[in-house]
């Protein structure tokens, strides 16, 4: 059965977080536009974690033989993050 890798999850939302914490909007006289680089290391890391997702999702969905709704409900999640991938897909290809 695929895990939803979480050690790896908190490692990149870490990340992304620090990327973020690098631009201080709230200070007078500061940039407040990240820099190109960190952002398309952000919507990559971003789209990583939706591509495990989705994997997880499906997986996790044919394996239910006895609860339709849940499998379902997986389905529409696994849907949800296939329609994120493509957007972060074409986001970063505008951004090269």
């Amino acid at each position: 059965m695929n895990r939803v890798n979480y050690p790896l999850m908190i490692h990149i939302t870490a990340e992304i977080d620090a990327e973020v914490k690098n631009v201080d909007c709230d200070q007078p006289n500061q940039q407040c536009e990240i820099d190109q680089e960190s952002l398309k290391r952000i919507l990559q890391q971003s789209l990583d974690q939706e591509t495990e997702l989705l994997r997880t999702y499906t997986t996790t969905s044919e394996q239910i033989h006895q609860n339709e709704e849940l499998k379902i409900r997986l389905q529409n999640f696994a849907e949800g993050n296939a329609k994120r991938s493509r957007q972060l897909m074409d986001e970063l290809k505008a951004l090269n």
